[in-house]
């Protein structure tokens, strides 16, 4: 589905997805995954990185603030550990039945990110 996203909007989150990508030092695959694209997509998803701007799409666009705010949640809970903040999305955790949050979200999607989310306001409010 196409957007109106502005290119200033485009840059901004494919700056800040990608710098969480890489905090989270995740595969391309895991990448791909958790912006809900499948694996033959990986040129579109090195395209977005080398280009600073990710693809016009509403649903893209959706995941990829859902995403931050999962990071934004991290840098909260983890304020005094940024180790643990930098390993959470790939550990193990019991309270997601031992999945990793990575995990949980290639495997459940949108709701998959929602449970994330969940769990982490959960410690913070």
């Amino acid at each position: 589905m196409e957007t109106n996203l502005t290119e200033a909007d485009r840059r901004l989150l494919a700056t800040a997805i990608f710098r969480s990508f890489d905090h989270w030092q995740l595969s391309e695959t895991e990448q791909l995954a958790l912006l809900g694209m499948s694996i033959d997509q990986v040129t579109a998803l090195r395209e977005m990185r080398e280009s600073g701007l990710i693809a016009s799409s509403q649903d893209l666009a959706s995941r990829t603030r859902a995403l931050l705010r999962i990071y934004r949640y991290l840098g909260m809970v983890f304020l005094q550990d940024p180790v643990a903040a930098k390993k959470w999305m790939t550990d193990p955790n019991d309270r997601l039945s031992g999945d990793s949050p990575i995990t949980r979200i290639q495997s459940k999607s949108d709701a998959g990110i929602r449970s994330v989310a969940t769990l982490l306001e959960e410690q913070l409010f």
